[in-house]
């Protein structure tokens, strides 16, 4: 049940980031440039959601 909470409440988060990260890199070219420091903190909370949930899968 906690490893079930813990990956979706993770998708969630990867999803309302992502979803923000879309509209600033669309609103234009110095946008798109400010839109890759959001781009780098999803890919590396996806690396640390993998990370959680194989320890608690471990658990």
């Amino acid at each position: 049940l906690r490893l079930a909470a813990n990956i979706l409440s993770g998708h969630m988060l990867l999803s309302i980031l992502s979803g923000f990260t879309y509209n600033i890199m669309n609103s234009g070219v110095l946008f798109f440039f400010l839109g890759l420091v959001p781009l780098a903190f999803i890919i590396a909370f996806s690396g640390l959601e993998l990370a959680i949930a194989f320890i608690q899968a471990q658990v």
